[in-house]
């Protein structure tokens, strides 16, 4: 009988050893809030399809396409930020100016709204911090 009351005991301890709250979840909140993705929202209000550019630091990379009347909705690399400025840039029709939403200073978190006007030299881009 002492054997099987030694086996519930320890059973016991350690199913509330793995309850117990822990002090610390092993995630570093500074690496976390570093590793925060950029959002990028594209509304296309132009006529035509457009592909959508980030620029950083002599990379220029293709973040999608987003069809006339719809909205898209990306995630941009986190090595595109903490290196320089940002632009993001819209290509429609040919021959065409692209829409540039001029150069911006991201940090992990932030989101950035980019309307693509009809008269694409119209758009307009703004950064939305965290928890804004």
């Amino acid at each position: 009988m002492t054997g099987g009351l030694r086996g519930a005991t320890a059973g016991f301890l350690i199913l509330t050893a793995g309850c117990s709250p822990s002090p610390s979840t092993g995630v570093d909140p500074v690496v976390e809030e570093a590793n925060r993705p950029v959002v990028v929202n594209i509304t296309n209000n132009h006529g035509f399809p457009l592909e959508i550019f980030a620029l950083s630091s002599q990379t220029t990379y293709k973040i999608g396409n987003v069809l006339p009347g719809q909205a898209g909705r990306f995630t941009l690399r986190a090595g595109m930020i903490g290196h320089g400025p940002v632009e993001f840039v819209a290509r429609g029709g040919r021959g065409e100016q692209p829409a540039r939403s001029g150069t911006m200073m991201l940090s992990p978190g932030d989101t950035v709204d980019f309307d693509i006007a009809t008269h694409m030299l119209n758009s307009m881009a703004t950064i939305r911090m965290p928890g804004r």
